[in-house]
């Protein structure tokens, strides 16, 4: 029997629901938890739902499962954060261009094949789901949380580690010496984050001029051990202008 056209709306309806509940509720979450836990989390209940609205036979958990699978569309902006957090500068771009390309691919597909090779939907989107279920596998396994994070949150010793992995990933020889002392973890300590990097690069110098004076009792030179994540923290007419003779490397 063919489900009625209502039905098939209250499924939308449902999901759209979810979409915006879970956007204003969850959209703390992974700056308080971190990028990685948050994408467990999410990915986990919304991999749970596709699978509950592709194998289940009950209209009601179908329809469950589509207010879930909405709830947890968080994980699609975590996953662009996360990536931006742990890929270098000169290849942001690219990987941009990847996910995005990715994205749109897959309607594509979808739409393609629906017209011109099979109206069965199951084949396809159950192919779909199992390449989804193992590269969020791969990425949960592999990639380590972002090391711009945990500065933020003063776990040097964490970020450090993590980047020693991404560089241990990308089958890089140089490693971060762990007595290495960051920018970001200076700052957080002082001033809330999400003010600081939006600070124009001599606010920013002149933040971090204060906190080398009280942190280091030196009025004019960080430690030559000194490190950032932040391409604006690296100015350096910002820094001269702030009365700081910049080491960082």
């Amino acid at each position: 029997m063919c489900t009625p056209a209502s039905s098939i709306a209250l499924m939308a309806s449902v999901y759209y629901v979810g979409f915006g509940v879970g956007g204003l509720v969850n959209f703390p979450v992974p700056d308080l938890i971190g990028r990685k836990k948050a994408m467990l989390i999410y990915g986990t209940v919304s991999l749970i739902a596709q699978l509950a609205m592709i194998f289940s036979g009950s209209y009601w958990i179908r329809l469950i499962a589509f207010g879930f699978f909405g709830g947890t569309c968080i994980k699609n902006a975590i996953s662009y954060v996360w990536m931006m957090e742990l890929v270098e500068s000169k290849h942001k771009s690219t990987a941009l261009a990847m996910i995005n390309a990715f994205d749109e691919f897959s309607p594509f597909v979808f739409c393609f094949y629906i017209k011109y090779i099979n109206k069965d939907w199951f084949p396809l989107v159950s192919a779909m789901t199992f390449i989804s279920v193992v590269a969020f596998l791969i990425t949960i396994t592999l990639l380590p949380e972002s090391p711009k994070f945990l500065l933020l949150q003063g776990r040097t010793d964490e970020a450090i580690k993590a980047l020693n992995k991404l560089a241990w990933l990308n089958c890089a020889k140089n490693r971060i010496p762990t007595d290495a002392i960051f920018v970001e973890s200076l700052v957080a300590g002082n001033l809330d984050h999400t003010v600081v990097l939006n600070r124009t690069h001599e606010t920013i110098a002149s933040i971090i001029a204060d906190t080398s004076r009280r942190a280091f009792g030196r009025p004019d030179r960080l430690p030559s051990n000194t490190l950032s994540l932040t391409p604006a923290s690296q100015d350096k007419e910002g820094f001269i202008r702030a009365g700081l003779t910049p080491d960082i490397q």
